[in-house]
């Protein structure tokens, strides 16, 4: 009887032991899954910030220093469209119906999200979503009110009025950063509102 001894070839030999390839094999697919989730969150972010058509969000906020954050934590959140700061209610009830400087809207377009403050002098957060809703064509506009205010009846007034979501502000920059990215996942799922010029 003839014995035959087959000898694998080289290409087919084990190179490595198998602990050692299962750990490779967990690394890569590691790798794969951070990289499929920075596709995911870079394809959500692009959604939301409406690259193609200027997607402008509009902060009502009286605080210098707290627009200043805000406006970092949205850039370090990977949001690069356009943000236009107003002072307060009134102002940013004026910047909706483009009088005065916010007639040019090449340089004061028409936002699509609106983030506003609650405690600001002249018009405060509830007021400018109470003229929201007494106004059709604007209240479709979705509105995020913000405040270190946590009250029971502040939340409920808010949403009585109409504001999509109610945040009390964060208090470092990592967790205003962390919602800023929520924010960013959750308006790329939603479909925007009709295209304005003007609140009339």
């Amino acid at each position: 009887m003839v014995q035959t001894h087959y000898r694998a070839p080289s290409s087919f030999r084990l190179r490595k032991p198998l602990r050692a390839l299962k750990l490779d094999y967990a690394r890569i697919t590691g790798e794969i899954q951070a990289v499929t989730l920075l596709l995911r969150r870079r394809k959500a972010i692009d959604a939301w910030a409406g690259m193609q058509d200027g997607f402008t969000i509009l902060v009502a906020e009286d605080s210098p220093d707290d627009a200043k954050l805000l406006e970092f934590a949205i850039r370090r959140a990977g949001l690069q469209n356009p943000v236009r700061f107003v002072a307060d209610g009134y102002e940013a009830i004026e910047y909706l119906q483009g009088n005065g400087k916010f007639e040019d809207r090449r340089e004061y377009p028409f936002p699509k999200v609106i983030i506003s403050d609650l405690k600001m002098p002249r018009l405060n957060g509830l007021e400018l979503l109470d003229w929201l809703h007494q106004h059709p064509e604007c209240k479709v506009l979705p509105t995020v009110l913000m405040s270190g205010s946590g009250l029971e009846k502040d939340i409920e007034k808010a949403y009585q009025l109409g504001a999509n979501s109610y945040f009390q502000k964060p208090s470092t920059l990592e967790e205003l950063t962390s919602l800023m990215r929520l924010l960013t996942d959750y308006w790329a799922r939603s479909e925007p509102p009709p295209e304005m010029r003007n609140c009339p």
